[in-house]
């Protein structure tokens, strides 16, 4: 049997065919005016899902003197029966501090950790616009999926 595709469209990955897909991850930037754990709440209510924290991550934040001194940010794990997988929920801020600097408009990011067809990643964007306190939400760059700081985190 062949191997899936995947390709970039429309601001979501695509995957053509159904085999395998496990290779594949998918990031979706998330704005909302919430905490970390009142966001999980949400998106537990919203996706049906059932967000756990479960870890928090060491991010270096320079202060004005110029030292690095570590912030902690919060990591919320919930594993999904209808994406066949477990997401990641992880707060890109606390304070100053960014995780992804790329991003800081961005408050949290949902790892996916499989491709999404176009329609899944419009469907779960669209329900996670749907919670009232969220002004965005939409596939980060896939440049992204590699980055540095989000690689070592798993579910």
């Amino acid at each position: 049997m062949a191997t899936a595709k995947t390709k970039r469209k429309d601001s979501a990955y695509v995957v053509d065919g159904s085999a395998d897909e496990e290779d594949e991850l998918v990031l979706l930037a998330i704005c909302a005016a919430e905490s970390d754990t009142r966001m999980a709440w949400l998106l537990n209510r919203a996706l049906h899902l059932d967000f756990v924290h479960y870890d928090d991550v060491a991010v270096p934040v320079a202060t004005e003197a110029g030292e690095a001194t570590p912030q902690l940010l919060a990591l919320f794990s919930a594993a999904s029966a209808a994406l066949k997988c477990t997401c990641i929920l992880i707060a890109n801020r606390y304070g100053q501090a960014l995780l992804v600097k790329e991003l800081p408009q961005v408050d949290f990011l949902l790892k996916v950790p499989r491709a999404l067809r176009k329609e899944e990643a419009d469907a779960l964007c669209a329900a996670i616009r749907a919670i009232p306190s969220v002004s965005a939400c939409l596939v980060a760059p896939p440049k992204l999926n590699g980055h540095p700081l989000l690689v070592g985190i798993e579910g």
